[in-house]
C-alpha cells in the first residue's frame, strides 16, 4: 500500500513544506502575509503522528516515520505568535471595555464574563447544557467539553470534572440572557437538555472564538 511506503524523508519534506506555506485568512481566498505559526505546525505533525501511531498498532507500517530525529529537527521551536514565555492576555480595563461595548452581541459578551470570571476552557463553556448551570445555588458544572468539530467529549484530565462558583455578575447575566435573548433565537424556551450558547437551530456548536474576540476587542477599541 501506499501507506507502507511511507519513509522519514518524505515526512520531514512535508514539515519544511508547512514551514513555508502561508496561512489564509478566515472567509478570505487572499493569503495573509504570516506564514502559519510554530504552533500550528507542531500540532498538524503531532495529529499525522498520532495516526501513524495507530496505524503500527493496526500493522499497516512497519515504524512511525514521524518519530524520527530527521524529522524532529525540522520542527521549528515550541513557542506561540507571541514570543516564547509570553501569556497573551486581556487587562482587565480592556475586559471592562469589551463588556460594555454594544458593538458586541450579547450571547459573546456573557461568554466572555463567564469566561473571565470562571476560568472555564473554551470548549467548556460551549459543551454546557442549562442543567450544569444552577442560577438559584450559583454553581456551573463541567462533564463534558465540545469539540472543534462539534462532537462531545470528556474533560482532558480527570480534574477537569469539577463544580465551580458562578460569580454574581455572570449568574446575573445568564438569567437575562436565558430568559430574554435566548428565547429570541431559538424561539422557545430554554430546556434543562439545551445549550446555554446555541446557535439558531438551538443546538450546541463552538463558534471560531479566537477570531471573534479579536474583531470584538477591536470594536471595543482595545488591543
Amino acid at each position: 500500500s501506499r501507506l507502507s511506503e511511507l519513509r522519514p524523508k518524505a515526512v520531514s519534506d512535508f514539515v519544511v513544506a508547512l514551514r513555508a506555506k502561508q496561512a489564509r485568512t478566515g472567509g478570505s481566498n487572499k493569503l495573509a502575509s504570516r506564514k502559519l505559526s510554530n504552533h500550528t505546525i507542531r500540532n498538524i505533525v503531532a495529529t499525522l503522528r498520532d495516526a501513524l501511531d495507530d496505524a503500527v498498532g493496526e500493522d499497516l507500517v512497519p515504524s512511525n516515520p514521524a518519530r524520527t530525529p530527521l524529522v524532529s529537527a525540522e520542527l521549528p521551536p515550541a513557542e506561540t505568535r507571541a514570543g516564547e514565555n509570553v501569556i497573551i492576555h486581556v487587562s482587565r480595563r480592556d475586559a471592562e471595555r469589551l463588556l460594555n461595548c454594544e458593538a458586541v452581541p450579547e450571547e459573546r459578551r456573557v461568554r466572555y464574563l463567564l469566561a473571565f470570571t470562571s476560568g472555564l476552557r473554551d470548549g467548556e463553556i460551549a459543551g454546557l447544557d442549562w442543567a450544569d448551570v444552577d442560577l438559584d445555588a450559583g454553581t456551573v458544572s463541567v462533564s463534558k467539553q465540545l469539540a472543534l468539530r462539534g462532537d462531545d467529549t470528556k474533560p482532558k484530565t480527570k480534574h477537569a470534572h469539577r463544580t465551580l462558583p458562578l460569580h454574581s455578575l455572570a449568574g446575573r447575566a445568564l438569567r437575562a440572557w436565558k430568559g430574554g435573548t435566548w428565547v429570541l433565537l431559538v424561539g422557545r424556551h430554554a430546556r434543562t437538555t439545551d445549550a446555554v450558547f446555541p446557535n439558531e437551530e438551538g443546538e450546541h456548536y463552538r463558534p471560531r472564538s479566537a477570531d471573534l474576540i479579536r474583531d470584538d476587542l477591536a470594536a471595543a477599541g482595545c488591543p
